[in-house]
């Protein structure tokens, strides 16, 4: 069995959803650190909007720190509404949210 490892960007007022503020607080040793993560990682899990904000980005990174391994590692999508997913995406379907702990029971490839 695998296990989950949440790396989130979180601001002290509990703002999650926009990671751009984080940009003055980038150096070395969050880049290492979130190097590191990235590479110990066999998939990676995403809700849509980070599916389709990183989805877009990281493919035209090509070349940077970390590209090759963001964009080849296969991506899980907990989505109602995304029905073609790219960039080595599997919909999760179902309600997640409501059956925690227990894995999906289908899931969509492209």
């Amino acid at each position: 069995m695998s296990k989950v490892v949440a790396v989130i960007y979180i601001s002290m007022d509990g703002v999650v959803e926009e990671p751009a503020w984080t940009g003055p607080y980038w150096n070395d040793e969050h880049a290492r650190f979130q190097s590191g993560q990235l590479h110990a990682s066999r998939a990676l899990l995403l809700g849509r909007k980070t599916y389709d904000g990183m989805s877009q980005a990281w493919p035209k990174m090509e070349g940077t720190p970390g590209a090759e391994q963001m964009n080849s590692l296969p991506k899980y999508v907990a989505s109602t509404t995304l029905r073609d997913p790219e960039w080595n995406a599997t919909v999760i379907e179902g309600d997640v949210a409501r059956s925690p702990g227990s894995r999906p029971s289908t899931a969509r490839t492209c």
